[in-house]
């Protein structure tokens, strides 16, 4: 009950975005400054807030960190490899290998963890968000860098990379992990600022992914969908799950990991997919449809991970 309890509501929340937009009001003008102040205030406020007061030393782990990591490093190259054997064009190729692994975890799966597992959960949730931002904007970068057109590829490496690594979530819980290390007290002024951005950040995160989707899906484009959703919310969660057993990880310690593999596309994956020549319909489309389609099967790991484990 504490399952649908918890993903019910956030899926809901979605929805009213969609509606929102539908309605007139979420205009297309709010949604861009509305991601910006989600994705550099809001959201990095909530993890730094998080992190700094834990102890790093006891939070992170590991080996929760490597075998959440491995699966998306194994799935990305078992996807590349299946879709030079059956022909997908090189202009969808590169969109296609990272939706296959490139999670809403900022948004949804941060929600999800938020909601399901409590604040406490946040400290080393924010710890795995870091490195796993780095590792899916990387490989993401790596594929659709090599399947660009010769125009893009002139763009070259450093710049694209040197994004990804002032990444504002990225580089708040670097300072988070450096706070903590530290043993620093955050005055009471800026502890209470922080939390009231925090509390902005996933209610307005949800609102905003339901005003961005859309299901005006190609019928060419269905098989490519349906094997990225099925590669992302089915086998790469599915192995993650392997992984964190074989590392004789505690359901305690691994489901913020696991949550986080088994959230939807990342709506950011739109926004690499124009800027770096891949195929932004295919991805709009694959963000909508596995976002849709995560509210079943984030339930199911759950309830899995809560029945048998």
């Amino acid at each position: 009950m504490n399952i649908i309890q918890t993903i019910i509501p956030i899926f809901i929340v979605i929805v009213l975005g969609t509606l929102a937009r539908k309605r007139g009001w979420i205009p297309n003008s709010f949604l861009k400054p509305a991601n910006q102040l989600t994705f550099y205030l809001a959201i990095p406020a909530m993890i730094f807030s998080a992190i700094v007061k834990s102890d790093f030393r006891t939070q992170f782990d590991s080996y929760l960190l490597i075998s959440t990591l491995l699966p998306l490093f194994v799935i990305f190259i078992l996807f590349w490899i299946l879709t030079v054997i059956v022909g997908v064009p090189r202009s969808q190729r590169g969109t296609l290998v990272e939706s296959s692994v490139h999670g809403n975890i900022g948004y949804i799966g941060l929600a999800v963890v938020f909601y399901y597992l409590g604040a406490e959960a946040l400290p080393s949730t924010g710890i795995l968000l870091a490195f796993l931002i780095l590792a899916h904007n990387g490989l993401a970068v790596v594929v659709l860098q090599i399947n660009a057109s010769s125009r893009r590829k002139k763009k070259g490496w450093i710049g694209i990379l040197a994004n990804i690594v002032i990444n504002p979530i990225i580089l708040t819980a670097i300072a988070g992990i450096i706070c903590s290390l530290a043993e620093f007290h955050m005055p009471v002024i800026v502890d209470r600022t922080l939390a009231i951005l925090a509390k902005l950040a996933l209610p307005l995160a949800l609102l905003l992914i339901g005003a961005s989707l859309s299901f005006q899906i190609k019928i060419k484009q269905l098989m490519m969908v349906i094997l990225a959703c099925l590669a992302k919310l089915v086998i790469l969660p599915a192995l993650g799950l392997w992984f964190y057993l074989y590392f004789g990880l505690n359901p305690s310690s691994f489901l913020p990991g696991l949550i986080l593999l088994s959230a939807p596309v990342a709506t950011v994956a739109y926004i690499i997919a124009v800027e770096m020549d891949g195929d932004p319909d295919l991805a709009i489309t694959t963000i909508s449809v596995s976002t849709a389609l995560s509210s079943v099967t984030m339930v199911f790991w759950l309830y899995y991970v809560e029945t048998f484990l």
